[in-house]
């Protein structure tokens, strides 16, 4: 099971080194103000490249109330060659409270394969699953 949830991340993440090594943030970051009950935003969007061509995009929403940090998570990747195409494809929410993730929810689509990974907080205990299944 350790194996499976450290791929999980290999794959799910797959994007981040796209982002790392060839991303350009398309504007600056937009801060999203408070109104009434609502909570501030923060929504970061930059623009996947790879071989300095646009690819993709990778969007960040971070709302902040209180204590509580949730994270909207949302990435999508096709790089089209002559005769292949790859497509990557993630969407994930992460809620934080006092520092520590308390729930995420992740669902990726990595060339055609789809994962899954789903972490629940019951009070000190955490439940963890990749592809419906505990790990």
């Amino acid at each position: 099971m350790r194996k499976c949830f450290r791929h999980l991340f290999a794959v799910c993440c797959a994007a981040w080194p796209f982002i790392a090594v060839g991303a350009e943030g398309t504007g600056p970051v937009k801060q999203v103000a408070k109104v009434d009950s609502e909570p501030l935003a923060e929504i970061r969007e930059f623009e996947v490249r790879v071989d300095n061509k646009p690819r993709g995009k990778h969007r960040l929403t971070i709302k902040t109330d209180g204590d509580e940090l949730r994270a909207d998570i949302k990435t999508d990747v096709k790089v089209d060659v002559v005769v292949y195409v790859y497509e990557f494809k993630s969407r994930g929410i992460e809620v934080w409270r006092d520092g520590r993730l308390v729930d995420s929810d992740h669902k990726c689509e990595d060339g055609g394969k789809k994962r899954a990974f789903l972490l629940k907080t019951d009070g000190e205990a955490q439940r963890a699953s990749f592809n419906g299944q505990t790990v």
